[in-house]
């Protein structure tokens, strides 16, 4: 359980920090999003992987884990995240509220309208339907956490996998 709150926590706050402060201390700005989902994608895999440090940790621990114990090591060490960050999501969407709405849709709208094309209006009245899933914090922060999650799990099972074909000595110390 340690494990679970040290690793999570090591996730979980440089990846809020990288993710969100960016925004809440210089608005949503739709020139930016582009970037900023780059940013994010790529932070949220480099952060996860603390579920393999975790694991290696464990795993060096005579007697050391097998596969099992290592996956649900790194499941909890996800879970931990990725709820963290599903909360965090969520009160961060409350708070920047409307003005987070226009702005992710104005960024997605000037996506569809550079993409072009015979069915841009229909596009356009799809992604007009989709304002309410934006407006709503708790579905947004989920999807957020979901997404921390799903992430988190891979590499977990990446890492298990990685780690009980390995020596203890192999992993150095």
């Amino acid at each position: 359980m340690k494990s679970v709150l040290k690793y999570g926590a090591l996730a979980l706050l440089p990846m809020s920090a990288l993710m969100l402060l960016p925004s809440l201390l210089f608005g949503l700005r739709p020139e930016w999003m582009r970037a900023s989902e780059v940013v994010g994608y790529t932070t949220m895999v480099l952060c996860m992987s603390t579920t393999v440090l975790a694991m290696r940790e464990r795993h060096r621990t005579p007697p050391p884990s097998g596969f099992g114990g290592l996956f649900a090591l790194g499941v909890g060490v996800t879970a931990l995240a990725a709820l963290g960050f599903a909360l965090l999501s969520w009160a961060w969407f409350a708070h920047m509220g409307e003005a987070g709405v226009t702005a992710l849709m104005q960024y997605y709208t000037e996506q569809v309208q550079a993409a072009g094309g015979p069915d841009q209006a229909t596009r356009l009245a799809e992604l007009e339907a989709y304002r309410p899933m934006l407006r709503n914090a708790p579905l947004q922060g989920a999807v957020m956490g979901a997404t921390v999650f799903v992430i988190g799990v891979a590499e977990a099972l990446l890492g298990a996998l990685w780690l009980r074909r390995r020596p203890i000595q192999q992993l150095g110390a």
